[in-house]
């Protein structure tokens, strides 16, 4: 199998176990990006899996965009909704633009939307995000 344990936590009184696999490839003009991660909580029916699409594209020399596309399903165990499902899907933007070798500065966008039986509705949530990364 291609999955790789993360972790395996009884942090809580709960055993949660987590394990996925990621990939990148290269094509030059731009680069995709790919990852799955599952999670589960022994002894119950919770659970959760989780899928991450992307593209990285440089735009100019210090310039690049990002474009990411997630989807969650995901499985309550405990509490009144024990064995509800739910959903959670987004899209996200990022921009990076190089100041120097070791700060960048970015600008981001994303949307969240929830589906199932959450306090009975569906609904998204949205973020932006303007900032200076420096590495130390």
């Amino acid at each position: 199998s291609p999955y790789f344990t993360i972790y395996d936590s009884t942090n809580g009184g709960e055993r949660r176990m987590a394990s996925g696999v990621a990939a990148s490839y290269n094509f030059g003009p731009f680069k995709l990006v790919y990852g799955n991660l599952s999670e589960k909580v022994e002894g119950t029916v919770a659970k959760q899996d989780t899928e991450v699409m992307g593209v990285k594209i440089p735009l100019a020399q210090s310039l690049d965009f990002g474009y990411l596309k997630t989807r969650s399903d995901n499985k309550r165990g405990s509490g009144a909704l024990t064995g509800t499902s739910f959903t959670q899907s987004g899209n996200r933007m990022l921009f990076t633009y190089g100041l120097s070798k070791r700060t960048t500065a970015y600008f981001a966008k994303g949307q969240v939307k929830y589906d199932g039986r959450i306090l009975g509705s569906e609904f998204k949530t949205s973020i932006d995000a303007l900032g200076i990364q420096h590495k130390f």
